[in-house]
C-alpha cells in the first residue's frame, strides 16, 4: 500500500489519518457492495518489551475507505470502521468469522477480540484518574518578534505510584513552523515562523491514562517580514509625481495638466491614432524618512489607478527615455513611444480597463530601479484596443494615481559573496602558523582568485590544475570590512565544497565538515577527511555575530581532498549578514512606575543596573507578552523601558525604521530627546499620567534620521502608559530596523565598547557553578592560569581578587546568601571602576 500512503501524504496527511472516498484512486471500485472496502493500520513505528518479548509501539496510523461503502448501512459502516481502527492498533487479522477482526466486513466485538485487547492492553489501575491538560485560553496576537509565551497547566492524581505524568506539545495545524523551547514542559514558549492561524496540542500522560487539550493562536508578525512607503502626489508632503499623455492626433499638443491621462488606439474615435499614457513617481529612492533605501530588496510593488472611463486597458513598459510633463508625441521619433526604442521591449505589466480602483503589479520595474535608482524614467501605457481606458492624474487630488511598495524591513548585506576574489595558498608545503588571523599578510607565496576554488568538477572560477597527485590541502583568506558589528543580528555561512573543510572568522574556528573530526581539534596538512564529498548542495552554519570587529575582518577556510589522486575539489563559500538595532524580543530594563524617576533616566549615561531585565513583549492580561507585569493592575499605571545599542560609525546609517505595538499609549526618547508619542496627552508626562483612551494591539510606526545616532552607546527610553489603573491589560513590543548606505565613510575612530560579562561567570561558560569558584581559587594559590574577565571573578565587587571571592560566590551558590553584584548573571557592564584590568572574554560577546 505504500503508494497509496504516498498520495495521502502528499495531500498533507501525515499519521493518525481516515480519508474518505479513496481520494488516490488507489483501491478497485466496489461492486454490488462487495470487493475491498478499507484498508489501514500503522504507519509509523518503534519498539517496546512486553511479556518478555519484543513488540511494536504503533506511533502512527492510517485508514483509507472507499468511495461507495454506505452501502452498509449504518451499523455495517461502524464495524468496518472499527475492524481498521483494530489494524491501527495493531490487531491483525483471526480465525474466527464471528470476531470483529475476522478478514471480510462486517461483524461486531465479540470474546476472541476481548481477549486479544486484554492481552495487548493490559487492565488499568481502577483508582487511576485521567490527568488533566489545560492548553490555555485562545489568543490573537500582533507581534513585533517571533515568540509568544505558553501558559499551560497540567495535573493528576499522582497514579500509578510507579509512572511520572509527563507533557507534549504538538502542531495540529497552522501555515508555517513551530518550534518549541521545550515541548515537555506545559509552560514553556512558541515561537512561529509566519503569520497565521495555529492550533497547538497539549498532551498529559501519566503512563496509563492521556488527555488532550488544544488552543488556537492567531499570530500577525509584523517584523522580519516587510515595511511599506507609499507615495502620491500631494500626500505625506510628497510632490515628485509626474505624468500625461501624448496623441499622434495632435503631435505638437501637452496634456501635462489634464485631470485624466487617456490610453485608446482610436483617439478621436474612427481617426486610428493613438493616445499613449505617462507616468512616472520621481525621488522615491534616498536616504531620508519617506524614502526608499538604494539597493533595498524589493518584495512587492503596486501601482493604485482610479478609472475616470472603464475601457481595454493598457499594455505597460518601463521607459528608457527622459521626459516631462511637457513632452508630445513628436519627442519620440514622430511615431510615438516604441518598444525597444523609447521603452525596454519587455512587457513589464497587462491591466484591463476595469472601472473603479485598477491595481497594477510593477515589483520588476522597481527592483530595477533600486539598483540603479536614476534609471527611473517611469512608465509609458501603450493601448491595447480602440476602447479607450482613461483613469485619474497626478492633478487629481485624492484620486491621483498611488504607487505602494514593500521591502524587507531587515537589512540583509553579503559581507562575501560568491565570485569574490580571495587569497590562497596551495598546500605542497606547510602554511604559516598565523594564515588564519586578521592581521596575518599573503606573501608572494600567496596567489589570487575568485571563488569558487578547486578543479576537475566545471563548478570552479579558480584552477587549482596542479593539485591532483600533489597536494590535499589549499588555504584560502578574504577580508571584508564591517563598519557596524554591533547591530549584525544573524551571521550566516554557507560552504559548498568537496571533500572537507574547517572555516575561521578572525582566528576562531567556527564551522566545519562532519568528516574533518572533532570541532576544535587540530588540523594537519595532509589530514584527509573521513569520507569524499561531492559540492552541489551547500550547507549552512550560524556564526557568532560577536566575533566580527569594526574594520577588517577575515574569513579563512581550508579546503581538504580525501585523497592525492581525486579527481576534483571545490570551495565556494558565502557570508550573509542581518542588521537589527532592536530586535522584537530583544531584552529591556525595565521599571514599575511605582516611585518618581530621575529626569535623566531616558539619558545614555544613566545607570539601569538595577532596574529588572525581561525579553520584550512586556506587559499583562493579553497573552503576547514574554516579561509579565503580574501585580501592575490596580497598583500603577506606567512602566519605564530602556534598551541600548552600540554604533561603531553612524555614517553607514541612513534611517532607522521604528515600529512599536502598545496598549494603550507610549513616549518615546532617543539619547534623552523626545521622538514622539502615541496615544499620549499633550505636556509634560510623569509616572501616573493615563493614555488618552483604551486600545488594543495598536501599531505605531516612525523613521528615524540617521543623523540623530551618535557614535558609541545610544539608549531607547519609553514610557508605557495604561489608560487607567484597573485596566485589564498593558503590552510594549518594539522594533528599530536600520537603513544602511552603501560603501560608508566612517571617519570616526570607532569608540572602545566596553566589556559585558556576568558576574561569577569565571569560566565564561554562560552559567554559574563551583568550577568557577575553584578557578579563582587555582588562580589564586596554583598560578599559570589565566582570567580572560578578572571582574568576572571579582565577586563582591570591591575591586579586588581575594579568597573571599570565592567564598561569596559559594554562599550564593549553596548558602541561600543574597544576590552577587551587578551586572549579576545579565551581561553588563562594570558599574564600579576598578584596576583589575581588561575584560578580554566575559561570554558575552554575542
Amino acid at each position: 500500500r505504500d503508494p497509496g500512503i504516498d498520495c495521502a501524504r502528499s495531500q498533507g496527511a501525515e499519521s493518525n489519518f481516515i480519508l474518505f472516498g479513496d481520494p488516490c484512486s488507489d483501491i478497485a471500485d466496489i461492486e454490488g457492495c462487495g470487493g475491498v472496502l478499507a484498508y489501514g493500520g500503522p504507519i509509523t513505528t518503534s519498539t517496546h518489551s512486553f511479556d518478555g518479548e519484543s513488540w511494536l509501539t504503533i506511533t502512527g496510523w492510517f485508514v483509507v475507505v472507499n468511495e461507495g461503502v454506505g452501502c452498509l448501512g449504518t451499523t455495517g459502516y461502524r464495524n468496518m470502521m472499527a475492524h481498521e481502527l483494530g489494524h491501527g492498533l495493531g490487531y491483525g487479522h483471526v480465525d474466527d468469522s464471528r470476531a470483529l477482526m475476522y478478514a471480510s466486513c462486517c461483524r461486531g466485538i465479540n470474546e476472541t477480540d476481548r481477549t486479544c485487547s486484554t492481552y495487548a492492553y493490559p487492565a488499568l489501575d481502577e483508582a487511576n484518574e485521567r490527568p488533566r491538560a489545560l492548553a490555555g485560553a485562545d489568543m490573537d496576537l500582533v507581534l513585533l518578534g517571533d515568540t509568544v509565551r505558553l501558559r499551560a497547566t497540567v495535573s493528576d492524581d499522582g497514579l500509578p505510584v510507579d509512572r511520572e505524568l509527563e507533557s507534549t506539545w504538538a502542531v495540529i495545524r497552522g501555515p508555517g513552523e513551530v518550534v518549541f523551547a521545550d515541548p515537555g514542559e506545559p509552560s514553556t514558549t512558541a515561537s512561529f515562523s509566519e503569520s497565521g492561524q495555529y492550533i497547538l496540542s497539549l498532551v498529559a500522560h501519566d503512563g496509563e491514562l492521556l488527555h488532550v487539550d488544544q488552543v488556537e493562536i492567531n499570530v500577525e508578525i509584523l517584523i522580519g517580514s516587510k515595511a511599506r512607503e507609499s507615495f502620491r502626489q500631494g500626500s505625506d508632503g510628497y510632490s515628485a509625481a509626474v505624468d500625461t499623455y501624448v496623441g499622434a492626433a495632435s503631435p505638437a499638443e501637452a496634456h501635462g495638466a489634464d485631470q485624466a491621462l487617456r490610453i485608446d488606439s482610436d483617439f478621436p474615435g474612427g481617426s486610428g491614432s493613438a493616445a499613449q499614457g505617462l507616468l512616472r513617481f520621481g525621488d522615491i529612492f534616498g536616504p531620508q524618512p519617506g524614502q526608499l533605501p538604494p539597493g533595498v530588496e524589493i518584495e512587492r510593488a503596486w501601482l493604485e489607478l482610479e478609472t475616470t472611463n472603464a475601457g481595454d486597458g493598457a499594455a505597460i513598459y518601463r521607459m528608457l527615455q527622459p521626459w516631462s510633463e511637457l513632452s508630445v508625441w513628436s519627442d519620440f521619433g514622430g511615431d510615438g513611444i516604441q518598444p525597444g526604442v523609447e521603452s525596454v521591449s519587455a512587457l513589464q505589466a497587462d491591466v484591463v480597463g476595469a472601472g473603479g480602483t485598477v491595481e497594477v503589479d510593477v515589483t520588476e520595474s522597481l527592483a530595477a530601479w533600486s539598483l540603479e535608482p536614476s534609471s527611473n524614467n517611469g512608465w509609458a501605457f501603450l493601448p491595447v484596443g480602440s476602447d479607450g481606458w482613461q483613469f485619474a492624474s497626478s492633478d487629481s487630488g485624492a484620486s491621483a494615481p498611488r504607487l505602494l511598495v514593500e521591502y524587507p524591513l531587515i537589512e540583509r548585506r553579503e559581507p562575501v559573496s560568491i565570485g569574490d576574489e580571495w587569497d590562497y595558498f596551495k598546500g605542497n608545503r606547510e602554511v604559516d602558523e598565523e594564515w588564519r588571523e586578521v592581521d596575518f599578510v599573503p606573501d608572494d607565496s600567496w596567489l589570487a582568485g575568485p571563488s569558487g576554488i578547486g578543479y576537475g568538477d566545471g563548478d570552479d572560477e579558480t584552477i587549482l590544475d596542479d593539485m591532483e597527485n600533489r597536494y590535499l590541502t589549499v588555504y584560502c583568506r578574504k577580508n571584508f570590512e564591517v563598519a557596524n558589528p554591533g547591530i549584525v543580528e544573524t551571521l550566516e555561512l554557507s560552504v559548498d565544497y568537496d571533500d572537507g573543510f574547517v572555516a575561521y572568522l578572525n582566528g576562531t574556528e567556527v564551522a566545519r565538515s562532519e568528516n574533518m573530526g572533532l570541532p576544535g581539534s587540530p588540523v594537519g596538512r595532509n589530514q584527509r577527511p573521513d569520507s569524499s564529498r561531492e559540492a552541489g548542495e551547500p550547507e549552512v552554519f550560524e556564526l557568532s555575530p560577536g566575533l566580527l570587529r569594526g574594520g577588517v575582518n577575515v574569513l579563512a577556510i581550508e579546503v581538504h581532498n580525501n585523497g592525492s589522486g581525486s579527481g576534483d575539489l571545490s570551495m565556494i563559500p558565502r557570508l550573509e549578514a542581518s542588521y537589527m538595532l532592536i530586535g522584537g524580543n530583544g531584552a529591556w530594563r525595565y521599571l514599575p512606575g511605582e516611585e518618581p524617576l530621575p529626569g535623566d533616566w531616558s539619558e545614555p549615561g544613566f545607570d539601569d543596573s538595577a532596574w529588572s531585565l525581561g525579553p520584550a513583549g512586556i506587559g499583562y492580561g493579553d497573552g503576547d507578552d514574554l516579561t509579565e507585569l503580574a501585580d501592575m493592575r490596580n497598583r500603577y499605571v506606567s512602566v519605564f523601558c530602556r534598551k541600548s545599542f552600540w554604533i561603531d560609525c553612524p555614517a553607514e546609517l541612513s534611517l532607522a525604521v521604528l515600529t512599536a505595538v502598545y496598549d494603550d499609549g507610549l513616549v518615546l526618547y532617543l539619547n534623552g530627546e523626545e521622538l514622539g508619542r502615541a496615544n499620549m496627552p499633550r505636556g509634560s508626562v510623569s509616572r501616573n499620567t493615563t493614555a488618552s483612551r483604551s486600545v488594543e494591539s495598536a501599531v505605531a510606526a516612525l523613521d528615524i534620521d540617521g543623523g540623530l545616532l551618535r557614535q558609541g552607546e545610544n539608549v531607547l527610553a519609553v514610557s508605557v502608559h495604561n489608560s487607567s489603573r484597573d485596566s485589564s491589560d498593558l503590552s510594549f513590543m518594539l522594533t528599530l530596523a536600520p537603513a544602511l548606505v552603501s560603501r560608508p565613510a566612517c571617519e570616526e575612530e570607532p569608540v572602545g565598547r566596553p566589556a559585558l560579562f556576568r558576574r561569577g561567570d569565571v569560566t565564561a561558560e554562560g552559567e554559574l557553578d563551583i568550577t568557577d569558584a575553584v578557578k579563582i581559587l587555582l588562580t589564586l594559590f596554583v598560578g599559570g592560569l589565566e582570567l580572560l574577565c578578572p571582574d568576572a571573578a571579582d565577586v563582591d565587587d570591591d575591586g579586588r581578587l581575594l579568597v573571599t571571592d570565592a567564598v561569596r560566590l559559594l554562599g550564593y551558590l549553596f548558602g541561600g546568601d543574597e544576590p552577587l553584584p551587578p551586572p549579576a548573571f545579565s551581561c553588563g557592564e562594570d558599574p564600579t571602576p576598578d584596576e583589575l584590568g581588561a575584560c578580554e572574554g566575559g561570554g558575552c560577546e554575542a
